[in-house]
């Protein structure tokens, strides 16, 4: 057990020969590409092998029972064990039977000592990776692999093959090839060594020194915790979770797994920061319990969730919770998940909905909204909520957090965005704070417009985003040509939403514009503040 943080560089043959490893149920199966990464592997490989040393990058590794658990490095290290028994098997081939055993006790097998069996180094979670390893690694003699067998594994073992041969073939004596590539993947090929003593701290190291662009969740991590923690019911919780991953995998919205795991956590037990999601799921939820707790709360929240991801998907919702989750979603309010998320166990959901749509439409166009203490806030109102609290007495104290009136006055005469741009309008043409998105917002006159008459590129930087410039349109695309008065007149104006005002496109000023927004600006916080 090591007891504390331990980093070191080893080389690839000390690693393997004091080691044994196992690949974690929360990492996916080994994925190279015989074509990609596997080339890109033996090409890194191949142009260092005349090196003194080769650095082959991080590996980091948590503590597990008689095994060290692979946090990051699953696929070099599997990799490289597919290498080794390549190698090993062309070794035999040429006659060299110590560099085959030495390769052998090194890299791909090690003694159980309380029964004397040679057990594999590397233990894959995956049964049909495993299996084919295991047969790679048992085999004799090149022929005695199955050269029809279609895996990753096998792809891999065979690219591998190819190219070592090839290798060797370039060189007059072959057998002595096969020395100095067992020498240098033993001995001058390393890698820098992250152990730590749980898997907690690993994940906490990889988030912070990471660069190579993967981004290991800790929902990885919490599936793990979960099977590990549910004794003889894990074949039930490995089946359950996974089905919440279909589910929203099938909405093209894993990646949102995580965020939905935090929310939900956040309803039982107050705001989560991401970073310490996995120690609060590790320390709140053990035992069959604590599970299954977690899971029916996963299970329960998840079609109102996809609704909040998709507010188009294809599931049983009401208008007010469409119109709700479709502002969210356009203004990127994802930090008011959990209170929506609270207001859909009410049986007055909808009221609730558009009390808060009330709230965080204003304070997120005004740009008041953005920042972690705000969510914070909305986070822990939404799980006292939860356990009992007053809707009326939450949603004051909430509604006491927008921006004054004035002030979104002001913001609504700065310059808006396409999304911003298709809220404010929708709500001015529907004279509704809870407005259904209609049509698709384009500017009159758009950005680098050619020989525009009052309307300079100035004057653009000025007022050319504000509400007054934006008109919404049956058209999701802007179309060729509608960057003059004329191409504007005869593309866009056509296309303009019958209940929306037709813009005269030869009275289209900045100053008649500017007009328009400070009218907007006047009436339209009427909608959110006058009740």
């Amino acid at each position: 057990m090591v007891s504390q943080v331990d980093a070191s560089t080893v080389s690839a043959g000390t690693l393997f020969s004091e080691s044994k490893f196992f690949v974690p149920d929360y990492q996916r199966r080994y994925s190279w590409l015989p074509k990609t990464q596997i080339d890109e592997f033996w090409a890194d490989l191949s142009d260092g092998v005349d090196d003194a040393e080769y650095f082959l990058g991080l590996i980091i590794l948590a503590d597990g029972p008689g095994r060290q658990e692979i946090v990051d490095g699953q696929q070099r290290l599997v990799t490289l064990t597919i290498l080794t028994n390549a190698l090993r098997l062309i070794a035999l081939m040429h006659g060299r039977r110590l560099v085959a055993e030495s390769l052998r006790t090194d890299f791909l097998y090690a003694m159980n000592f309380e029964t004397e069996a040679q057990v594999t180094r590397i233990q894959l979670t995956d049964p049909a990776d495993s299996s084919d390893l295991r047969t790679l690694l048992e085999a004799e003699s090149i022929r005695a692999i199955d050269d029809e067998a279609n895996s990753p594994i096998y792809d891999a073992h065979r690219r591998l093959w190819g190219h070592l041969e090839a290798d060797l073939s370039k060189h007059e004596n072959p057998a002595l090839r096969v020395g100095q590539w067992s020498e240098f993947v033993t001995k001058r090929l390393t890698f820098a060594v992250f152990k730590h003593p749980d898997r907690g701290a690993a994940f906490r190291v990889f988030e912070v020194i990471n660069t190579r662009g993967k981004i290991l969740t800790p929902t990885e991590l919490i599936k793990s915790h979960l099977i590990g923690t549910s004794s003889d019911h894990r074949d039930e919780t490995y089946r359950r979770w996974t089905e919440i991953e279909n589910q929203l995998d099938s909405t093209g919205q894993l990646d949102q797994l995580t965020t939905f795991v935090r929310h939900v956590v956040s309803l039982d037990h107050g705001y989560v920061i991401p970073r310490d999601l996995y120690d609060v799921v590790s320390k709140r939820y053990s035992g069959l319990r604590g599970v299954e707790s977690l899971l029916a709360s996963l299970e329960s929240f998840l079609p109102t969730y996809l609704q909040m991801l998709d507010p188009g998907i294809d599931l049983e919702s009401t208008e007010m919770q469409m119109r709700a989750f479709s502002l969210a979603d356009a203004l990127s309010m994802s930090r008011f998940r959990p209170l929506f998320l609270a207001a859909s166990c009410e049986p007055n959901a909808d009221e609730l909905y558009r009390a808060i749509v009330d709230i965080v439409v204003p304070g997120t166009l005004a740009g008041t909204f953005g920042t972690g203490s705000i969510e914070a806030q909305f986070t822990r109102a939404a799980r006292r909520l939860r356990q009992g609290a007053s809707w009326d007495a939450e949603l004051k104290k909430l509604g006491d957090l927008r921006p004054p009136r004035a002030e979104f006055e002001l913001r609504l005469l700065r310059g808006l965005n396409r999304s911003q741009a298709h809220v404010v309008r929708s709500a001015l043409l529907q004279n509704d704070p809870a407005p259904i998105l209609m049509g698709f917002p384009h500017l009159v006159r758009p950005k680098n417009a050619e020989n525009w008459p009052g309307f300079s590129e100035e004057r653009f930087d000025q007022v050319g985003t504000t509400i007054g410039n934006w008109v919404l349109t049956t058209m999701e695309r802007r179309p060729p040509g509608a960057r003059t008065p004329e191409g504007v007149k005869q593309k866009i104006t056509s296309k303009v939403l019958e209940c929306e005002i037709s813009p005269n496109i030869d009275e289209w000023t900045a100053d008649a514009v500017e007009s328009r927004s400070a009218d907007v600006s006047n009436s339209l916080p009427e909608l959110w503040y006058g009740h």
